[in-house]
């Protein structure tokens, strides 16, 4: 295996000497388990690229809704969550469980945006699971706009062997 030298902290490296799992394994295998809760490994399907082509036309023309409680979501005291008109449309024809579901995951954004997210490579956009829901989004000073929420758990029950999204 090829391999490459990087420079830490003494500070990042002894945490990562924290996160082995033997005192035997390499820095390569402590960083590759990282990685994986970090990276959103499934490709944008094309439902989700044409969802986010439209969420972002409707931002750029303002077309937004502001999260809140006037409009039957719980995000009192969280940072600024921006939707398109149509992704709102969306979220609220989900049952009541699954909008209390997504609301509670974005609330556990508060304390530290990001923490809870995957980045997906090669694109400015990020994911967060909540359930079986994959919402893409971005984050632009302290705002997170929603783009885009698939429900693969309503997909898989209609069409399980198709890989596609369903918004």
């Amino acid at each position: 295996m090829d391999s490459v030298m990087i420079r830490v902290s003494p500070e990042i490296r002894e945490k990562l000497n924290s996160l082995k799992e033997s005192q035997k394994e390499s820095y390569t295998d402590v960083l590759e388990r990282i990685l994986k809760t970090a990276i959103d490994t499934l490709p944008l399907s094309s439902v989700e690229s044409e969802m986010v082509q439209l969420s972002l036309n409707e931002v750029e023309k303002g077309d937004i809704i502001r999260f809140s409680p006037e409009n039957g979501n719980n995000t009192e005291g969280f940072l600024d969550t921006l939707v398109s008109k149509t992704v709102f449309q969306h979220i609220s024809a989900l049952p009541d469980k699954r909008r209390e579901a997504l609301n509670h995951g974005l609330l556990l954004q508060k304390p530290d945006p990001g923490f809870f997210l995957k980045k997906i490579p090669d694109s400015p956009y990020s994911s967060l699971r909540i359930e079986e829901m994959r919402i893409l989004l971005v984050l632009k000073h302290n705002t997170t706009i929603i783009l885009s929420l698939a429900d693969y758990r309503e997909k898989r029950k209609s069409e399980p062997d198709n890989s596609e999204g369903w918004i």
